[in-house]
């Protein structure tokens, strides 16, 4: 799924920098600087952290409580892709690129009924583009 995820993402980005690649302001442009490399037990805390926190409030409850409530998997899916990016937003226009995980861990979740694969995703997810940053130099 994280694999999916990223390749979605790629597309998106290229897209995003053909149509916006004039405005970079409208993404969010800060920059970490250099950090040490013990930073890295930091990230993958961070990683699972927000996987468990995420994946258990997003997919968990909400859609098991929105399934509860009779609704369909696709208004199901709508909202909780609309909340999963909303709290997102401080990315700038990046936040539309978490449309393409939520989809997968959300439908996987819909699917299977279990949280260990969204979890396990999400975590791999974030471990590896924090990681990356904190190791680029």
């Amino acid at each position: 799924m994280a694999g999916a995820a990223w390749l979605a993402e790629y597309v998106l980005i290229v897209f995003a920098v053909v149509l916006f690649g004039q405005h970079s302001s409208l993404f969010n442009n800060a920059s970490v600087g250099h950090v040490p490399a013990y930073y890295v037990i930091y990230a993958l805390t961070t990683s699972i952290t927000t996987a468990v926190a995420e994946e258990v409030i997003v997919n968990g409850y909400l859609i098991t409580r929105l399934e509860q409530f009779g609704w369909t998997q696709q208004s199901a899916l709508v909202l909780s892709l609309s909340l999963r990016t909303a709290y997102h937003v401080y990315y700038g226009l990046g936040f539309l690129l978490t449309v393409p995980f939520g989809y997968f861990v959300t439908r996987s979740f819909q699917k299977h009924h279990r949280l260990n694969r969204a979890i396990a995703a999400h975590f791999i997810f974030d471990a590896v583009i924090l990681v990356i940053a904190v190791l680029h130099p």
